[in-house]
């Protein structure tokens, strides 16, 4: 295989692993806010922190772009998208349709081996333990719930909203929210999905979901907030 230096030719095979693994490094600083919001930045500077070329880097900002976390700058580069107001209220109000919709179907179809499934993305945080791993099982929780619905376009939607939370969800760890409390939420509603009663699932699935909006929403709004970037309404 050849090497993407000067005076070589990328074998064309090779892009769209390249291009992904852009993708997934830009993504990762995007929602880790490494890349902070409103920040801009060009396709050079990204070439020279991915290590990859501007083919790859190239085909991962139009990918970034088109999912709304970046904005193209005709001759000047780049800008990662804000977090807004707007965004949270969107995402979490759709959340607070679809989530509550997933629980109350997955406690009429989830078996035993499903509950101990969930239990274990629950366990507590090991105090070792860095935010992108409590997240992670955070989202994974959520996603499961989504699938244990049994109803597969209801779990795409919750897996883009969940994704879509996560970079909101670093700001907030970033900000000094005690993310360690999250597993306490989610134990609850596995106790609920254990009595199989669908109505209280869908209620506590609702209320946090709206409890994590207003948290959030909270921060941004207080002077607690020692972010450096701006959050716009």
């Amino acid at each position: 295989m050849t090497t993407g230096g000067a005076g070589t030719r990328r074998n064309p095979a090779d892009t769209p692993n390249l291009a992904e693994q852009a993708y997934r490094q830009i993504h990762r600083m995007i929602v880790r806010c490494e890349l902070a919001p409103s920040a801009e930045v060009t396709q050079n500077e990204l070439v020279a922190s991915t290590g990859l070329g501007r083919s790859p880097v190239w085909e991962a900002l139009a990918r970034l772009t088109a999912e709304g976390l970046m904005i193209s700058r005709p001759r000047f580069g780049y800008q990662v998208a804000p977090i807004t107001l707007a965004d949270i209220r969107e995402i979490f109000g759709l959340r607070e349709i679809v989530e509550p919709a997933a629980a109350e179907l997955a406690c009429q179809l989830v078996s035993d081996a499903d509950l101990d499934q969930l239990d274990a993305l629950c366990v507590a945080p090991d105090p070792a333990e860095d935010v992108e791993t409590i997240m992670a099982r955070n989202r994974d929780f959520h996603l499961l719930i989504g699938k244990l619905s049994g109803n597969r376009r209801l779990a795409d939607v919750i897996e883009r909203l969940v994704w879509e939370s996560d970079r909101f969800f670093f700001y907030q760890a970033q900000s000094g929210y005690p993310v360690q409390q999250v597993p306490t939420g989610h134990q609850r509603l596995v106790q609920v999905l254990r009595t199989r009663d669908p109505a209280s699932a869908r209620l506590l699935a609702d209320s946090d979901a709206r409890l994590a909006a207003a948290n959030l929403i909270e921060l941004i709004v207080s002077a607690r907030d020692p972010r450096p970037w701006p959050v716009s309404g």
